[in-house]
């Protein structure tokens, strides 16, 4: 085909592209000399794949790249639940709403370790002393009451036992809840197959690119891992139940997205 020095010719490929069955294309920008074209996908090849492309001809006549980015997804089973207990007590000196939320808080963290959590596993995430104000309306000021003393725990248990470990905790006084948060010990394997999945989509993009405009690829000249998933948030009301508390995780899903460049030949 030639350098691709022709306007018509980056055009005729990316109308190509336009009738492509799996990717969707859109021109964003094409420029005279150095022939700088961006090619956008606006469609998706599945449920676990979307992906961005470029191609462009730099300045420097020795290089000419197609960049891609895939997104692999991956799902598992989550086997750890963490979990955020909380006491919060008031009173009129800050001594006493201290001294009464430790009680509380001993009973609480004693209460855990009877569900059947070690001490290695239950963290003090938060402790605070803040003073209360109520208005004085007929004297337009506010006036202080006592004080708010707050202890916050985490605890890190296996998903089987988290109702129960969430149910003591309450009955034994605790009365603020964050939430539960649901991730997987041991994740690697679930990382390393949406890294693998990423990186054959962005690939394949590549080669699907590369083909359309006529050119053939010399090889990747740069690989980068730009995003990694997380543990899912469930969000669990605070209540104190006659039953054990159900606990749902679902399934969590694993994302990483990978940014592939290859060098193509200019024939």
């Amino acid at each position: 085909m030639g350098e691709l020095r022709s306007h018509d010719v980056v055009v005729g490929a990316l109308r190509k592209l336009r009738r492509h069955p799996v990717a969707a294309v859109a021109l964003v920008e094409i420029t005279e000399p150095p022939h700088i074209f961006v090619v956008e996908r606006i469609g998706a090849v599945g449920p676990a794949a979307r992906s961005k492309l470029s191609a462009m001809q730099t300045q420097d006549k020795h290089q000419a790249l197609i960049e891609a980015t895939g997104r692999g997804v991956v799902t598992a089973q989550p086997d750890i639940a963490l979990l955020r207990l909380g006491v919060a007590t008031q009173a009129k000196e800050p001594g006493a709403a201290t001294d009464e939320n430790a009680k509380i808080v001993a009973k609480v963290i004693a209460a855990i370790k009877q569900a059947g959590i070690p001490e290695g596993q239950i963290q003090t995430a938060g402790l605070s002393l803040q003073p209360v104000y109520e208005w004085d309306e007929p004297n337009r000021r506010n006036v202080l009451i006592g004080y708010r003393a707050e202890n916050n725990v985490t605890v890190r248990t296996p998903i089987e036992r988290a109702g129960k470990v969430y149910d003591a905790g309450i009955q034994a006084g605790a009365n603020e809840a964050g939430g539960i948060v649901f991730t997987i010990q041991d994740d690697t394997k679930y990382r390393r197959a949406a890294l693998a999945e990423a990186t054959r989509l962005a690939t394949d993009e590549v080669q699907t690119v590369a083909k359309a405009l006529g050119v053939g690829l010399v090889g990747p000249v740069q690989a980068q891992v730009l995003v990694d998933g997380g543990p899912r948030p469930f969000e669990a009301s605070l209540r104190k139940a006659d039953v054990e508390t159900p606990i749902l995780p679902g399934q969590l899903e694993i994302v990483e997205q990978v940014r592939v460049v290859f060098e193509f030949a200019r024939a």
